[in-house]
């Protein structure tokens, strides 16, 4: 086998190992956020990690998963995108449907965009 057929094919099972890692951490997420509700009728707060840069990317993923998780009808998911010195955040809530204080916590969650923006500029 010649060295491109070699690389091709290396590509190839590269590409099937990051589908299959993407999968299986997308699967793990869901599992810790169905525990974590499952224990607690509370809040899941999350904001992007912006050490390398990449947390848009994250963000848009966790976007994509969850709105392709089987159960994302009986979530709300909240997102929020804020701008600092060229550096963008990102900041989500994920809480059930039936959360008993749904209103607040989507007023609670503006506030808290609007701290995010007064306290970086």
């Amino acid at each position: 086998m010649d060295w491109c057929m070699r690389w091709g094919l290396w590509r190839i099972i590269l590409s099937l190992i990051k589908i299959l890692i993407s999968f299986l951490l997308k699967e793990t997420v869901w599992a810790i956020i169905e525990v974590f509700f499952r224990e607690n009728s509370n809040v899941l707060l999350y904001v992007c990690d912006t050490s390398d840069g990449r947390q848009a990317s994250r963000d848009r993923l966790f976007d994509i998963w969850f709105y392709e998780y089987e159960k994302q009808e009986e979530y709300i998911h909240l997102t929020a995108k804020v701008e600092s010195d060229s550096i963008y955040y990102f900041a989500s809530v994920i809480l059930k449907i039936t959360h008993p204080h749904l209103d607040e916590i989507k007023e609670a969650f503006d506030v808290f965009t609007e701290d995010m923006k007064d306290k970086l500029s």
